[in-house]
């Protein structure tokens, strides 16, 4: 059946006849027929909500999706595509799914979540007498369970408020699932990940129970007579009552007949549950995909790599939700066709990245031939422009391999106005190339630097270098001020071991400009023929080796100060970085 097809017409006005009669949410129903986790204590996913990490992990990937727009598209001729505003699923995807006044946003919260906790996440699809799609329901993961007829048709059981179930066939039933290992339902990640579940729980209670005072006496009350028992129980409740509690714990305590009080120290297992706890937000983290900075475990998060952590929740959590609603909608809605209609999610803000990478990027694409201005501006999720747009540019002075030593024929050259050889400006036989008239500084501690003559005309390497320079420039200057800002704060702390901080330090900082520069190094040498494997690795040995250089002069002479060569350091290393020779390269090699 093909709902949105050409032999069903939709109109706006569509006659209100529903199909069925909606299922309204019975989470409240206390008796849960289709989820069983096990164990002594049961945990449930409403349970696992209980714990902050699970709670963290769900709220996060929830509102992230639910907060971008669900659009229904519609495919153009020109490969382009357009809002489908009229579209039936427009509206009832993106802001009004039902008459109870659930919104867009909640509707599609909603659902994740449930997937996120149980494993898949439905709704039941009201339609009208044209089969038209009016309203979605959402229904409990924990009142459906999909099942397969004798006749092979899939229908899902619906468990009812009265006992006894209905069956929704298959076209009824909007359904989200999560990780599928088999059969017609998602996992749970909270089943698969209970005993984890159950220990962060645990431990929570624990520390909820150690200081409120009933995990660990506080101290002991020592007496150096005998004391029958009846004494100790009224001692202990005459204590308690005096001075225990939490608005207590302040009042002066008066002790008789010799009595002593010896308070108890913290064991160190029991002080280290806060590492414990820490691990299972760790691994809470890691079963859903979600980097630990965005539940405020900073722990191992850099203002360096923050955004990096940010772009990988985008690519390896986000994603596949938003394929798994966008495909789901083409299933449930289209009868799996998304010829002409296809729902996507508008996360242009949340996949864009570093502008400024990207920009360059797109820059050199477009000067070297393998980007059209329709090519961008497609990833940039805009419209084409038209055929013009899809004009491929090279540049002029590029001839195809083998063709080095061939002068093109004047009568064959637009350009050349049928000029002679003889006629036409001829080129010096003994002028020097770009790389033979570079000039060397000595900068820095003995380190050259590559200065270009003021009048030497630009060649392709020289128009790569302009198009490259800013975003090697401003990721040098974020790797510098790391490096001298750690130093600096090393140096005032005053460490008797500065030279074994240094032997850690050189190799932490050369791994973090790696990180930092490897995208734009690999760009900028694939397109000068170069292995940035080899080149990459090269440079940043040369880094951390001028580190320890730079450090070694500051402490000889401090009065020179660290911080002192900070723009020096950023434009010697960004030029170095857009220099690398090709005899250089062959070396490495």
């Amino acid at each position: 059946m093909k709902i949105f097809g050409v032999r069903v017409p939709f109109t706006s006005s569509s006659p209100e006849r529903r199909s069925t009669a909606p299922i309204p949410d019975d989470r409240w129903m206390s008796s849960t027929p289709y989820v069983y986790l096990g164990g002594e204590t049961p945990i449930t996913p409403e349970t696992a909500l209980r714990f902050s990490a699970v709670f963290g992990c769900v709220r996060v990937i929830s509102q992230t999706l639910a907060a971008l727009p669900l659009l229904m598209y519609e495919r153009q001729a020109d490969g382009g595509k357009n809002r489908a505003t009229k579209h039936p699923l427009y509206t009832l995807l993106r802001t009004k799914p039902n008459r109870f006044k659930t919104s867009g946003l909640e509707f599609r919260e909603q659902l994740t979540a449930h997937a996120l906790l149980h494993g898949n996440g439905y709704a039941q699809i009201i339609k009208n007498g044209r089969d038209e799609p009016l309203e979605l329901i959402p229904m409990h993961p924990s009142r459906v369970r999909p099942d397969v007829t004798k006749d092979e048709q899939m229908i899902y059981r619906v468990a009812m408020k009265g006992g006894g179930e209905r069956i929704l066939p298959a076209d009824d039933v909007f359904h989200i699932r999560a990780f599928r290992d088999s059969g017609l339902e998602g996992v749970s990640p909270i089943a698969m990940a209970e005993k984890i579940v159950r220990s962060g729980l645990s431990l929570e209670s624990f520390g909820m129970n150690f200081f409120e005072g009933g995990a660990f006496p506080a101290g002991v009350l020592e007496y150096p007579g005998e004391m029958s028992a009846e004494a100790k129980t009224n001692l202990a409740e005459s204590w308690h009552k005096l001075y225990g509690g939490e608005n207590r714990g302040k009042k002066a305590a008066v002790l008789e007949a010799g009595l002593k009080w010896s308070p108890m120290g913290i064991p160190q297992s029991d002080a280290q549950f806060l590492e414990q706890r820490k691990f299972q937000v760790t691994e809470i983290c890691r079963i859903y995909g979600v980097p630990p900075h965005l539940l405020a475990d900073l722990d191992r998060a850099t203002f360096s790599n923050i955004e990096e952590q940010n772009q990988n929740f985008v690519d390896y959590c986000l994603m596949p939700w938003f394929k798994r609603w966008e495909e789901a909608i083409v299933r449930d809605f289209l009868d799996g066709d998304d010829s002409k209609y296809f729902a996507e999610f508008l996360a242009d803000g949340l996949l864009r990245g570093n502008t400024a990478a990207r920009t360059s990027s797109y820059a050199m694409g477009r000067q070297w031939g393998w980007f059209s201005i329709n090519d961008i501006r497609s990833r940039e999720n805009l419209n084409p422009i038209g055929p013009e747009g899809d004009v491929y540019l090279s540049p002029m002075n590029m001839v195809p391999a083998g063709e080095e030593g061939q002068q093109p024929d004047p009568a064959q050259d637009p350009e050349s106005d049928g000029k002679s050889e003889e006629e036409s400006p001829k080129i010096a036989k003994n002028s020097k190339t770009p790389a033979e008239n570079r000039e060397k500084e000595t900068v820095l501690g003995g380190e050259t630097s590559i200065k270009q003559p003021k009048n030497e005309p630009k060649s392709d390497d020289n128009r790569l270098n302009d198009a490259f320079r800013g975003a090697f420039r401003e990721t040098w200057q974020r790797v510098i001020r790391k490096e001298i800002g750690a130093v600096k704060k090393a140096a005032r702390a005053k460490n008797s071991d500065f030279d074994a901080w240094m032997d850690e330090f050189v190799v932490d900082q050369q791994c973090f400009a790696s990180e930092c520069l490897g995208e734009l190094a690999r760009t900028l040498y694939v397109l000068r023929g170069l292995d940035s494997s080899l080149v990459l690795p090269e440079l940043m040995d040369h880094y951390r080796a001028s580190i320890r250089d730079r450090v070694d002069a500051w402490r000889a002479d401090p009065a020179s100060g660290y911080d002192h060569h900070e723009d020096e350091l950023a434009s010697y290393w960004t030029e170095r970085m857009l220099n690398y020779s090709v005899s250089e390269y062959e070396h490495a090699a």
